[in-house]
């Protein structure tokens, strides 16, 4: 015998079989008759898989209080900065060339991640901010009457193309919107679809920094690239002057110069401008982080790699507190330290330099003077020198203070 309850279940066995057998048919025709579909909705960015770094990225970054720290670097450093847009979102849409209409949708107090990748010297780039609402700034981009572009989805990334004859972002960036809600701009449309994923998906997810603004400079970067850069611009800088050098001799019928040699001088340069380069090659990671308040800004630059021949050399650190003794109207100053063995290797270079670079123009009792001084100075001097520029007219001074 059956009861109430067994045809209950019937029943709920009956709907359950009748829905199942309808969702094809209803998902197949939902969209009938319709132009488009509603706006995707909005996935955490969590949820959106990771995705592994370009090969040719060069650095990335992020703001995590951008309202904040770029209100205090304007009030603090001022001059241009002063009349630049003050919030993120207006500084955005200046960027893209969207209607400053659109910076209230965009979120000041998230984050802000970006990336530069490519050619050192003309760098692709990347932008992304947090959308405060994902649906109303798609309508005040996409779907308002007044809109000014139409859209083309890239997977989770909407590409916006500014409508014939609208006021939009210049023909060269790249704007868009992603289901995660971000707000994206780039170089151009190729660095858009291209970066996109990764600042959007991977830098979101990587732990937050200590400070404000934080940038990691990738290795690779600074040794397959920046490093083959200087090494042809430098060969090219030490060709000009050794033709120029060529040049004068010539017009003068041969004659040395009578100060100095050129050839010596370019030959010392070169040897310092090589460790240098060898330097960079040596870097293995290199982060940099920026505070900013209503008065001044602070900028550390934390560098790791192999040292010894070629390589880099353990820094000498100490108290600022020679920087106490600047002149107040000072333009800059610049506070240096150095070991003991640094300071005589310093020596002997600057020796070495003068030496070749004055050759038999220098008399053997002046060369023998010069010495002296230079080893003086490197055994007393401290391990701090501060280099000072001041205005007026422009005058270089250098103190040396005590060894703490």
């Amino acid at each position: 015998m059956r009861g109430p309850g067994d045809r209950v279940l019937n029943l709920c066995l009956a709907a359950t079989a009748a829905l199942a057998l309808a969702a094809p048919l209803v998902g197949g025709c939902g969209s009938c008759g319709k132009p488009d579909g509603p706006p995707p909705a909005e996935a955490p960015a969590a949820l959106e898989e990771k995705v592994p770094a370009p090969e040719d990225l060069l650095a990335d970054g992020v703001a995590l209080t951008p309202n904040a720290t770029w209100g205090r670097i304007q009030r603090g450093v001022g001059g241009a900065l002063g009349l630049m847009p003050q919030t993120t979102g207006s500084v955005m849409c200046s960027l893209a060339g969207v209607d400053l209409a659109m910076g209230p949708e965009i979120d000041g107090t998230s984050p802000v991640y970006f990336a530069l990748a490519g050619d050192v010297e003309a760098p692709s780039w990347i932008v992304v901010a947090k959308l405060v609402e994902l649906r109303k700034a798609r309508g005040v981009l996409l779907e308002s009457e007044t809109a000014k572009y139409t859209g083309r989805e890239e997977g989770s990334l909407t590409v916006l193309t500014p409508k014939s004859g609208a006021m939009g972002a210049p023909a060269t960036v790249g704007v868009g919107v992603t289901r995660s809600g971000y707000f994206v701009v780039a170089k151009d449309a190729a660095t858009l679809t291209r970066l996109a994923p990764y600042a959007t998906r991977t830098l979101p997810r990587e732990s937050p920094p200590r400070a404000a603004v934080h940038v990691d400079v990738r290795p690779k970067a600074l040794a397959g690239r920046l490093r083959p850069l200087l090494e042809r611009r430098w060969q090219a800088t030490m060709s000009d002057l050794l033709e120029s050098d060529a040049k004068m001799r010539t017009a003068h019928g041969g004659r040395a110069p009578d100060f100095a040699e050129p050839k010596a001088i370019v030959a010392v340069a070169d040897g310092l401008v090589q460790r240098r380069l060898g330097a960079i090659g040596a870097i293995e990671k290199l982060g940099v982080d920026l505070e900013a308040s209503d008065e001044d800004v602070h900028v550390a630059a934390e560098i790791e790699g192999t040292t010894g021949d070629g390589g880099l050399s353990p820094m000498t650190v100490g108290s600022t507190s020679p920087l106490l003794d600047v002149p107040k109207d000072a333009i800059a100053a610049l506070l240096t330290r150095s070991a003991p063995e640094e300071r005589a290797a310093d020596a002997k270079d600057i020796e070495a330099a003068l030496l070749t670079t004055l050759g038999p123009r220098l008399p053997e009792a002046e060369a023998a003077k010069l010495r002296s001084a230079i080893g003086g100075f490197a055994r007393g001097r401290g391990d701090a020198l501060t280099l000072v520029a001041l205005g007026g007219e422009r005058r270089i001074l250098q103190f040396s203070s005590a060894e703490d």
